[in-house]
């Protein structure tokens, strides 16, 4: 909703004005501003969205294995993925906030540790 709003703002503003002098907002001439706008709210917006999805998947990964209780196979099938899909395991800060949608294999990886680590240490009391 928030885009929507800056989208008409913007387009409000840009009747009578600059090389597109638009006649309205609705001026077919005003495509080309309004894909370059979608563009540009949608590489702003993406940093926000891929955070979002590593934080469900973090929670999903969490819920396999409190479900399924195998994190070696797990492991394992973190490690056949970044093989087989040829993925950087260790990708930098920048690159998982700015592209990322799924945690690195190595943070899914050492969750597992954590979490076998974590059990093993409940029921060893």
């Amino acid at each position: 909703m928030l885009g929507f709003f800056v989208l008409s703002r913007i387009l409000l503003w840009a009747v009578g004005r600059g090389t597109l002098a638009l006649r309205s907002p609705a001026d077919p001439a005003g495509l080309p501003l309004v894909v370059l706008l979608i563009v540009l709210g949608s590489w702003i917006a993406a940093p926000v969205e891929n955070a979002v999805a590593r934080s469900f998947e973090r929670q999903a990964d969490l819920a396999a294995l409190d479900l399924a209780n195998q994190p070696d196979a797990f492991i394992e099938a973190e490690r056949k993925l970044a093989i087989t899909n040829k993925s950087n395991v260790a990708p930098t800060p920048f690159s998982i906030w700015l592209f990322a949608s799924h945690p690195p294999p190595v943070e899914r990886i050492l969750m597992a540790k954590t979490w076998l680590a974590s059990r093993q240490g409940v029921s060893g009391k």
